[in-house]
């Protein structure tokens, strides 16, 4: 019976919690902005019969393309909702509850399976985990992909198929983000021996990492080197606008503190202090004995290194993300060598649900789809004004076209959607009619004589 309980029933309670964590209230709590109206779009292209050979831009405008891996594994939710927006983060869920299970797996791999249970535990229930899998974005492969590493590079030989496992595996970071795609190969070097480097095995190592590369090099010939120029214009140019380095590294150790505040405790204020003796401690564990801690370690510092080398203040938080990761699986390993570990990972986790928020958001997916559909019952055809600050109309016309509304310009319906709490809202200097609150947005309406 007890064996019973370690080995199907607690990793089922974990999984199961972790899923509803995440899937309650998806609709309410997801986004639908900029990034995922860009991938719906996509999608929708894919499905229509024109497939793509690149992903998104890496690092906004300028950057280099990714691969186009997150659009393709949207596709199945997509074609199987029938196109439900809902779809997207969905995907998201799925692959966030894939990467619980691969933390499982591992912790049964390194035979600890205590460690297994608490990073499982922590993960499954962290505020910051489950805010960040109600996101439809190809940064929710990150876990997976490290977990992947994590267990390839914790063998001790490797066969044929699996040197070109890993080299698969690590070049699907150029489909994932920018911050894996230097971390990948210097993670390979940490197992030179291991994994051949020097001897004619790396070809199967260097075939299997040209296979998910192949897209974007197919992409670079037709485009006459269209990716690698912006690759190189990308690096160039972010010389001429580097930042004084104490600078980016105050920034880079306080963000690393604030995900980690984040993760632990549900706190989205930067956290200098905790951000310096989370390094130090990684630092000082280089040194010890077992290689995933090393491992653990040198990711780390790594991670942080090449978003120092970045030289940007304002780098966005998820670029310090396998950091984090790696950080509590730290943090989980060190408790499953204790005998009342387990105990405190539980205490941690009742406090962490505590944080969770079930509250819905003001600009979710769910408030989007009900004004949509009331703005449809009003008029099939109109003309609308965004009263809204920048970006925040994000998504609404995509949503609108699927709900069949023909945006016109010089329609007698004209719609307004604001913000304003005022009272009365105006719409060419006539009284608008109130329709409703929809989360944040307010819907209006006026119509010509």
């Amino acid at each position: 019976m007890i064996i019973f309980l370690k080995k199907a029933l607690i990793p089922a309670l974990i999984l199961a919690l972790g899923i509803f964590l995440r899937t309650n209230s998806l609709s309410s709590h997801a986004p639908f902005d900029w990034d995922q109206n860009r991938d719906y779009q996509e999608v929708t292209k894919i499905v229509s019969g024109k497939p793509t050979l690149i992903g998104p831009v890496a690092r906004g405008e300028g950057g280099f393309f990714l691969g186009p891996l997150y659009y393709y594994l949207l596709t199945p939710f997509y074609i199987l909702s029938g196109g439900n927006p809902i779809s997207l983060p969905a995907t998201s869920v799925m692959i966030d509850s894939l990467t619980i299970v691969s933390i499982l797996g591992l912790g049964f791999f390194l035979k600890n399976v205590s460690f297994g249970y608490i990073f499982t535990l922590l993960w499954a229930v962290s505020p910051s985990a489950v805010d960040a899998s109600r996101i439809s974005w190809n940064v929710i492969f990150v876990p997976l992909w490290y977990i992947g590493m994590v267990y390839y590079l914790s063998k001790r030989k490797y066969s044929n198929l699996e040197l070109l496992i890993v080299g698969v595996l690590a070049s699907l970071s150029w489909h994932i983000h920018a911050a894996l795609i230097p971390l990948a190969p210097i993670l390979l070097l940490f197992r030179t021996r291991s994994l051949s480097l020097f001897s004619p095995r790396i070809f199967y190592l260097l075939i299997g990492y040209l296979l998910p590369l192949s897209p974007l090099i197919l992409f670079d010939l037709r485009h006459m080197g269209l990716q690698s120029n912006l690759i190189k214009e990308l690096i160039i140019g972010q010389e001429s606008v580097r930042q004084p380095i104490l600078e980016v590294a105050h920034s880079v150790l306080s963000r690393y503190g604030k995900n980690l505040a984040m993760f632990f405790g549900g706190k989205s204020d930067l956290n200098l202090p905790l951000g310096i003796v989370a390094t130090s401690l990684s630092i000082a564990m280089l040194f010890m004995k077992p290689s995933l801690i090393r491992l653990a370690s040198l990711t780390i510092l790594i991670n942080l290194a090449l978003v120092l080398l970045l030289g940007s203040v304002g780098f966005p938080e998820y670029y310090l993300l396998v950091a984090t990761l790696v950080t509590v699986l730290i943090f989980s390993y060190f408790l499953s060598k204790h005998r009342l570990g387990i105990f405190f990972a539980a205490a941690l986790a009742i406090y962490l649900l505590t944080k969770i928020s079930f509250s819905p958001t003001p600009y979710s997916l769910e408030n989007k789809l009900k004004l949509v559909s009331r703005i449809a019952q009003e008029s099939r055809e109109i003309s609308i004004i965004y009263d809204l600050p920048f970006g925040r109309e994000s998504g609404l016309p995509i949503l609108l076209k699927r709900e069949g509304v023909n945006i016109v310009e010089g329609s007698n319906i004209i719609m307004m959607i604001s913000e304003k709490n005022d009272p009365s809202l105006f719409i060419k200097g006539e009284l608008a009619t109130e329709l409703g609150y929809f989360g944040a947005y307010r819907l209006v309406k006026h119509e010509l004589q």
